[in-house]
């Protein structure tokens, strides 16, 4: 896409004409068709769009609608526009896999920051414990008190495996484990609800980072509603 800057002041025309609202482009900027062509204003500043009238309008109905374009060129002006940072990418499609408090509260936490939510997007599995994590893929889950989001570059099975490995002793100590037979109570409150929001909030913004450290996990304590991030391996395979 060809740019030519041309520096006006905007008229009181200008200013009285409708616009449509656009849910990609960024603030102060808005793409206009004039007598000779389309126009991109960017504050005070006009650049002449050099496209065809129509491809430039296959651009700004795509800018209107969050749809892409079908002419090679209207998409190429889209893409470059997304990287000069005047228009924002196109938002992320998930697709929440599961049933339960997490993947409800995840899915609307991704709805609420812009992502698309359904069918065919990118797989996200979301369970209320670990009995049921994939080998692959990306995944959360409750585990206790906290959830936990494996990294990329880590099977969830693996940081589920690593975490059973180092919270074993609390359930083989003889002075904690709980006496057969006896009565015993707990809190009818399974899952906070401000821990809930804090973990599927921090679990979608998580997914949304476009540098999202390979190898780091997160972890949300639902109890103390704090966030800590650390570094994990695979589970080494067994030695034959």
């Amino acid at each position: 896409m060809i740019l030519q800057t041309q520096t006006t002041q905007t008229t009181q025309h200008t200013q009285q004409t409708r616009y449509e609202r656009s849910p990609r482009l960024r603030a102060d900027v808005a793409l206009l068709t004039g007598r000779d062509g389309h126009l991109l204003r960017v504050g005070e500043t006009h650049h002449h769009v050099h496209l065809a009238r129509a491809e430039g309008d296959q651009l700004v109905e795509a800018l209107a609608t969050g749809a892409t374009p079908e002419g090679a060129g209207a998409r190429a002006a889209l893409e470059a526009l997304v990287d000069a940072g005047l228009v924002d990418p196109a938002p992320a499609h998930h697709t929440v896999v599961g049933e339960g408090l997490l993947a409800e509260a995840l899915a609307a936490a991704l709805v609420r920051m812009g992502s698309r939510v359904g069918p065919g997007g990118t797989p996200v599995v979301a369970r209320d414990d670990d009995s049921d994590l994939p080998a692959t893929g990306v995944a959360c889950w409750i585990s206790g008190d906290r959830v936990l989001l494996a990294p990329p570059a880590v099977p969830a099975v693996d940081v589920a495996a690593r975490r059973r490995a180092a919270t074993a002793h609390r359930d083989t100590e003889p002075l904690t484990r709980p006496v057969p037979g006896g009565r015993h109570v707990a809190s009818s409150v399974l899952v906070p609800p401000a821990g809930l929001e804090l973990a599927a909030t921090t679990v979608a913004a998580e997914l949304l980072r476009r540098d999202r450290p390979s190898h780091e996990a997160v972890t949300v304590d639902l109890h103390h509603l704090t966030v800590a991030r650390r570094p994990v391996l695979p589970v080494p395979p067994e030695p034959r």
